[in-house]
């Protein structure tokens, strides 16, 4: 696998977006982009995209690596 992955860029509600970006060859670094700016909060509707967003790339990932990918969240 090489070069990187991007989610594209997903809107999660009026004036708000994110983009996931996984670079192998960074050390395997993870991204995540918010467009203008990272969210103080999001709402429970907000929250669910997210997540959506977030599995679907981390799973595209996983099959790529031929494997799979443990999310925790704190």
């Amino acid at each position: 696998m090489s070069g990187v992955l991007s989610s594209g860029g997903i809107r999660i509600s009026a004036g708000l977006n994110v983009e996931f970006f996984y670079d192998p060859a960074g050390g395997g670094s993870l991204e995540v982009h918010w467009a203008p700016a990272p969210p103080s909060r999001l709402t429970p509707v907000e929250l669910s995209l997210y997540r959506t967003t977030r599995n679907r790339f981390l799973k595209r990932i996983g099959e790529q690596l031929g494997g799979s990918v443990l999310v925790i969240e704190a």
